[in-house]
């Protein structure tokens, strides 16, 4: 019976096995984190930070102070967002070889930039924000998803940082060792969690400075042990709990709490707020229950029911990337049309996810399959090619005909690319 719920669980995880494999009540997770993100620029960030891109665009045109305790928090959908990825990661690369890995993390990740980029890029040069130039540089980081900024959209920083999992999930299966999974999570979540524990003890001005410093960032010790923790719970439901295992999830649960709990007192510097961090603490644990839970409670139902789960949440990636600049720019245009600050709102964030919505299931899948089709249709043109060569050859040899000396060179060169 426990193997029957372990295989069906993660059986649900991988949507490259089978349809059982959706898993409706993570998609509502990751659509409602993105939406969260969403509303923290497009809500708070538009009329109480002078700094963000939200508030130059809107340029004070609309402000939500009524909105402001449910919004105030929404930055902590990266942290799940994290979560969500260690997850899922971690069970995409299991029984598959380090390049099927790489590819499909391609696949997965650059369609939408290239297409949510170019979109943002096209709006910023409307908008007359940047210069040509270093809209053209920050458009050529964002589609090729460069480590360092400037990006198109400020949002584009937690990319490198999920990348830098990507690595060491396919380093391990480079060396053939996705086995040490489990120890892998461990050391990056022990790392992470001792930053913030004997940090917070010992130097928290030292972690209140360095919040968004990329270099820590990249080397994943602020984040580890939200990724760790999302591994971890898959490690789990594979291979079973253990007392181990429970205490590490605590502890690293713990660590993810006090990292919150950091970002709110710097969202309280910044902002000239005195928010507690108990609300979004009870979130994130309130979203790891949803994740668990998810996990375990849809085992018997078809996912045709949950088409329109699915469909949010194949729109999370580029929902997440399109709405800060585009969505503020919708809100701005509709605001000198004479709409009032709801109507602007509420038009800007349909927009946005029916936008994403479109990307996600029409545009998308052509841009994957053309790239899939391109190198087997290349393979194709060459074999084929390949093969007349060799079918003129046999004709020379039965028929005493002379070919051209190329036609020989050809042929070596042939063999020089598929054989040695």
């Amino acid at each position: 019976m426990k193997h029957g719920m372990e295989s069906s669980a993660i059986n649900r995880l991988n949507p490259h096995k089978s349809e059982k494999s959706i898993i409706p009540g993570l998609d509502i997770v990751r659509f409602t984190a993105a939406f969260m993100v969403m509303c923290f620029h497009l809500c708070y960030l538009v009329w109480a930070n002078k700094y963000a891109v939200t508030f130059k665009i809107v340029a004070g045109r609309a402000a939500f102070p009524e909105l402001f305790s449910v919004t105030w928090f929404g930055w902590l959908g990266v942290e799940i967002f994290f979560v969500i990825s260690g997850l899922v990661i971690a069970y995409s690369a299991e029984g598959v070889s380090a390049a099927t890995f790489l590819r499909r993390r391609a696949l997965r990740l650059y369609p939408a930039a290239w297409i949510c980029a170019t979109i943002t890029a096209v709006t910023v040069l409307a908008l007359g924000i940047e210069t040509n130039r270093h809209l053209l540089l920050e458009w050529l980081a964002s589609i090729v998803l460069l480590p360092r900024g400037p990006w198109v959209d400020s949002v584009y920083w937690t990319l490198p940082i999920e990348i830098t999992f990507y690595f060491l999930i396919f380093v391990l299966l480079a060396i053939e060792k996705f086995s040490q999974l489990e120890r892998l999570a461990i050391i990056m979540g022990m790392l992470s969690s001792a930053y913030w524990i004997l940090g917070t003890m010992v130097a928290p001005d030292y972690l209140q400075a360095n919040l968004f410093n990329v270099s820590p960032e990249l080397s994943l010790v602020p984040y580890g042990c939200f990724f760790a923790l999302g591994a971890l719970t898959y490690v789990v439901f594979r291979t079973g709990p253990s007392a181990s295992r429970i205490l590490a999830m605590i502890l690293f649960t713990s660590a993810g709490l006090i990292e919150v709990s950091h970002k709110t007192a710097s969202a309280n510097s910044k902002l000239n707020s005195n928010q507690s961090a108990l609300v979004p603490q009870i979130l994130f644990v309130a979203a790891l229950l949803a994740i668990i839970t998810s996990m375990l409670g849809t085992r018997h139902l078809r996912h045709r029911s949950f088409r329109l789960a699915r469909i949010l949440g194949l729109a999370t990636y580029p929902l997440y990337l399109l709405h800060e600049i585009v969505g503020a720019t919708i809100m701005k245009v509709v605001l000198i049309a004479g709409g009032g600050k709801y109507t602007a709102l509420i038009i800007a964030i349909c927009l946005c996810v029916l936008a994403s919505m479109a990307i996600a299931v029409y545009m998308e899948p052509s841009i994957r399959t053309f790239l899939r089709r391109f190198p087997a249709r290349t393979a194709d043109t060459i074999l084929s090619a390949a093969a007349r060569q060799r079918a003129a050859l046999l004709q020379e040899e039965r028929s005493g005909i002379k070919y051209p000396n190329s036609l020989q060179i050809e042929k070596r060169d042939e063999s020089t690319c598929f054989g040695h």
